[in-house]
């Protein structure tokens, strides 16, 4: 999920779609304009703006999918499994593949259900040991993330060597904050991009 831009004086509300499960759909969230006669009286011509990604989490009711619950572990230690994985790739020469995100994010899922098909294990498992880091609603191991990226949306992902660092990320390409708009071979095709 990606955060909208602000231009010409137009103010944008975007806001996140919540996660649903087994087909429900989760409450729409709604907006208030602040004053819509000031937009209503702009001389300035009014472009249509397509719905975009954003920061903005669910509304608390909105909850992940029972089956995925523990997609991003929140009492997870971050710092902690990340040693861990690089001190594996020092052994085994691999690449360490940290997955910023968050259970409730829809585009987290479809970049979980890619690398977590057969298509994804055979690309993941020979080159990365991937570490899936919570950041909650915009609040938990942003410690982590500030030292990796600026966070403009989730999910993020960031690559590493055996020594920590950093050889890619998604962060440069903003592509995986919107996996839900990508096919399967697009994701992996970036992904791939950073596997040695």
């Amino acid at each position: 999920m990606r955060l909208g831009t602000l231009t010409a004086g137009i103010v944008v509300v975007v806001l996140a779609a919540g996660c649903s499960g087994g087909g429900a759909t989760a409450p729409a969230p709604t907006a208030t304009a602040a004053a819509p006669t000031a937009i209503a009286t702009r001389s300035a011509p009014v472009a249509t703006v397509k719905p975009a990604p954003s920061l903005t989490p669910p509304p608390p009711s909105a909850t992940p999918p029972a089956e995925s619950a523990s997609l991003y572990d929140p009492n997870a230690d971050a710092r902690a499994e990340i040693a861990a994985a690089l001190k594996a790739a020092k052994a085994d020469g691999k690449r360490v593949l940290l997955d910023f995100g968050a259970d409730w994010c829809p585009d987290c899922h479809v970049l979980a259900a890619y690398m977590d098909g057969s298509a994804g294990r055979a690309l993941i498992e020979p080159a990365f040991h991937v570490v899936r880091i919570d950041v909650g609603l915009f609040n938990h191991n942003l410690d982590i993330v500030q030292e990796y990226f600026d966070m403009q949306g989730i999910p993020e992902v960031v690559v590493l060597d055996a020594t920590g660092k950093v050889v890619g990320s998604s962060a440069d390409t903003v592509s995986l904050a919107n996996a839900r708009g990508m096919t399967e071979k697009q994701v992996l095709d970036e992904l791939r991009t950073w596997a040695k």
